[in-house]
């Protein structure tokens, strides 16, 4: 979660009465807006990790399986989807492996646009707060 803080300053100007920032509603408004677009930006990045690792595991699954492929075993494969357990031959297993990594590659290229456009967002809200506030408002994370 992005931590925010306002100070006050010691220097006088419009914006700054005995040392208190007025803060009008549309600066809080985009304050709350970089602190949730914050937290959805380390949600997404939970969830690459937890994707990228998934990927791991069924390319480490799909080496397994081009193992029996090439040993030409026919024997059936014990493949463990959640709870249950599938009995598939090589092939079949092979090509689940490779469809289940393909739509985890998708998944990741979808949420690194989510992020790239998270990102932008941030900035822009990130340098307007800058503008407004100065040294005196503490934005932690994001871009």
């Amino acid at each position: 979660m992005a931590d925010v803080a306002i100070a006050g300053s010691s220097g006088a100007s419009d914006n700054d009465v005995q040392g208190v920032m007025n803060v009008t509603k549309e600066d809080q408004d985009k304050i709350n807006l970089f602190a949730k677009l914050n937290a959805r930006l380390e949600d997404i990045k939970d969830e690459v990790n937890t994707k990228t690792n998934e990927l791991k595991n069924y390319e480490d699954a799909l080496g397994e399986a081009e193992i029996k492929v090439l040993e030409d075993e026919g024997d059936k494969l014990h493949l463990q989807v959640g709870d249950i357990m599938v009995n598939l031959g090589p092939e079949q297993t092979q090509k689940w492996l490779e469809d289940k990594m393909e739509s985890i590659k998708n998944s990741l290229k979808e949420l690194a646009q989510r992020k790239e456009k998270i990102v932008e967002e941030m900035t822009e809200l990130k340098a307007h707060l800058y503008a407004r506030f100065g040294n005196n408002i503490h934005l932690e994370s994001g871009p």
